[in-house]
């Protein structure tokens, strides 16, 4: 994960905050109150409350450089004048899901920039809970066949732990 140079982690997009409470509102309670959420016409077990956190983190902290609905930034493959990546999508698009559950919290935690990228460490901003709330969140953007080759490199990774 890296950001462009141009865009500041920790500014907030109101616009992105305000369609995200109004889209919540529009759903109603009822609508999010089951265990089961469904995200791209299928449906996982994730806790309503906890994909709601997710969603609310996403919007403000990372949806500026990610993309709204984790798109990535424009031209995410392409190195930037200082050779670092813009951000890369978070969809399923990107190479995210190739990463262990661990791997993507450590990344969230320390950032990359102590790896060659541009994405600062959220520890000091974001509790475990934060992590694992933004972390279900981007899961329920990926398409289910992500999702399931995710949960197997998953599985070897924690094999090997």
């Amino acid at each position: 994960m890296t950001i462009s140079p141009t865009l500041g982690w920790r500014t907030c997009s109101l616009a992105c905050v305000s369609l995200l409470v109004l889209t919540l509102a529009a759903c109603g309670e009822d609508d999010l109150a089951s265990d089961e959420i469904a995200t791209n016409d299928r449906t996982r077990s994730v806790g309503a409350a906890q994909l709601r956190r997710g969603a609310q983190l996403f919007a403000a902290n990372c949806a500026e450089c990610h993309g709204k609905h984790g798109e990535g930034a424009p031209d995410w493959e392409t190195p930037d004048v200082d050779g670092r990546y813009p951000a890369p999508p978070l969809n399923g698009e990107g190479h995210t899901w190739h990463h262990s559950k661990t791997g993507l919290a450590l990344v969230i935690r320390k950032g990359t920039e102590r790896i060659g990228g541009g994405m600062s460490g959220w520890e000091n901003k974001f509790s475990e809970r934060d992590i694992e709330d933004v972390l279900a969140y981007v899961q329920s953007l990926w398409p289910q066949d992500v999702y399931e080759a995710w949960v197997k490199i998953d599985q070897r990774a924690r094999a090997k732990q």
